[in-house]
């Protein structure tokens, strides 16, 4: 999955790359330029938490209730407009509420009331307001001090009948003490049961008042902690910067995605493999300018380009086809020149293998494997056309033992009445006869229509697409006309120019035909006998 993703990140990184910086310093920009805040806040207990020494669940959870209450009242419109009017503030209900945060925590029952504001002594103005007028509006405020006096008030007056009765009881006993019948302690008796029980009475109410004055009230609310000068508040640049440009990431492989989508253009084997049902011969190296340098199988032979060649002709020559390949087409889509270089190379191996072979440059427009071997002054193809001479006396032998070429030649020729002739076919027949395999050199496979009839008059035909330039559609055109003639399609190639291949190799151009011939040992500039005569 990754080594096919790979190479289309390396295609779109300038994109990638560009979308994610101009999203990181516009996120850089935007937040460098808002204005800088400041956050104040107050904080407030709501219920008997504190207050009293023994809340009940109950208490806490109505505490709990009233709080959320307290919470919605600063958005209210009248809660507003009041306070608007009472501070002498120039902004609106509206500009208020959107200034005020309010939250709430049931478990330790604070209600905590937060101002953002771009006036740091605002801020803490709006916030110590608001809670000053909660506080105003509850209940507790004007009559919880006045509740408690007055239990303060009761508790005095019932203490100080306690002390009476206590007092009377002292006088009764020693009055009992003192009596001389038994009608006078009996009469005492009774008034000293009852002043007990007046007593046990003003002492059961002391408890309650004093439970009374002990249990603080479920609707209290008050300041624990108010607002002092507000804080600046962090504008967090680098995470909105960190974050923008992730956003401009995401967005940069949507558009990366979209546009491979949209575009059909072959790049990778998969590709070919969607584009074609052909069978996929291999992936080959070329030169960017083929025909400054001569077969990278002979200059280069210990290179993997070199190998790739060497896989070709083996796959060609040695795998089952459904009758032997004596003619083997080589083609690109759009008319590059690659398939002057894929052809060349080729029959050089094929040549390498043992075979006598003949390469065919077909293609007088690029004139690539004339301009490999160094022929462009040479007579051939369409001289050939225009004489009666025998094609086998335009074969020029190589330095590769077991190869000839046929140039292109140099005069101007109606291309597609030359391949339609029965004089060609009846050459190719007689090359047949005189050698193993004869390589043909096409032009372009989907514009040129001659090179449809020579595809009908091989025995298979090589595809060579050019990875970044041809496109499926291409690809697929050209597989329907070579069906429509019925021509075999003998596979297809991936050709991907590289720009840094000489270098890559160590390549030495060559420096003039003369020097490179005397180069060449005896054993190279042999030919076979059978080649030679065709």
């Amino acid at each position: 999955m990754m080594h096919h993703y790979l190479p289309m990140i390396r295609r779109w990184l300038w994109l990638l790359a560009l979308t994610t910086v101009v999203a990181g310093l516009v996120s850089y920009t935007l937040s460098s330029r808002q204005p800088l805040h400041y956050t104040a806040r107050t904080k407030l207990l709501v219920g008997p938490a504190v207050q009293s020494l023994n809340p009940d669940l109950n208490d806490l959870r109505a505490a709990a209730q009233l709080m959320e209450v307290y919470a919605v009242l600063p958005t209210m419109r009248p809660f507003q407009e009041q306070l608007i009017a009472d501070q002498g503030w120039d902004f609106s209900p509206g500009e208020l509420e959107s200034k005020i945060t309010i939250t709430t925590d049931t478990t330790t029952q604070i209600l905590t009331i937060s101002v953002l504001d771009d006036d740091r002594e605002r801020a803490a103005e709006i916030a110590n307001a608001v809670a000053d007028q909660l506080v105003a509006q509850s209940p507790t405020a004007a009559q919880s001090d006045a509740l408690r006096q007055q239990l303060q008030e009761q508790i005095a007056r019932v203490e100080s009948a306690i002390r009476t009765s206590e007092e009377t009881l002292r006088q009764l006993e020693g009055e009992m003490a003192l009596a001389d019948t038994e009608q006078q302690r009996t009469s005492i008796a009774n008034r000293i049961a009852q002043e007990r029980s007046y007593k046990s009475e003003a002492e059961r109410l002391l408890v309650s008042l004093y439970t009374t004055l002990q249990k603080a009230p479920n609707n209290l609310i008050a300041v624990l902690e108010p607002a002092t000068r507000g804080r600046p508040v962090d504008r967090q640049i680098s995470l909105k910067t960190i974050l923008g440009a992730l956003s401009g990431l995401v967005g940069g492989i949507a558009l990366m995605m979209a546009a491979e989508r949209a575009n059909d253009t072959i790049r990778t084997p998969e590709d070919l493999h969607t584009a074609s049902e052909a069978p996929y011969l291999g992936n080959l190296l070329t030169h960017v300018v083929p025909h400054r340098y001569g077969p990278i199988v002979l200059a280069r032979a210990d290179t993997s380009v070199a190998e790739g060649y060497r896989q070709l002709g083996m796959k060609l020559r040695l795998a089952g086809h459904s009758r032997p390949l004596n003619r083997v087409l080589v083609g690109d889509v759009r008319g590059d020149g690659s398939s002057g270089e894929v052809a060349a190379n080729l029959a050089v191996v094929l040549a390498q293998l043992g075979d006598n072979v003949i390469l065919v440059d077909a293609d007088p427009y690029r004139r690539v494997v004339s301009q490999m071997f160094e022929l462009t002054d040479r007579a051939g193809l369409t001289e050939w056309y225009g004489s009666d001479d025998e094609l086998s006396e335009m074969l020029v032998p190589t330095a590769v033992e077991g190869l000839a070429v046929l140039p292109a030649g140099m005069q101007p020729v109606d291309l597609f009445a030359l391949m339609a002739s029965p004089r060609f076919a009846a050459a190719l027949a007689h090359l047949d006869e005189v050698v193993d395999i004869v390589v043909l050199a096409a032009p372009a496979l989907a514009t040129v229509a001659a090179s449809a009839v020579l595809a009908a008059r091989a025995d298979g035909t090589l595809i060579a697409v050019r990875a970044g330039r041809d496109r499926r559609h291409e690809v697929r055109e050209v597989l329907t006309n070579l069906h429509a003639v019925g021509a075999p399609v003998a596979g297809t190639v991936l050709v991907t120019p590289a720009q840094g291949l000489r270098r890559r190799l160590g390549w030495q151009r060559r420096s003039t035909p003369v020097a490179a011939r005397q180069q060449m040992s005896r054993t190279q500039r042999r030919v076979t006998s059978k080649t030679v005569e065709s």
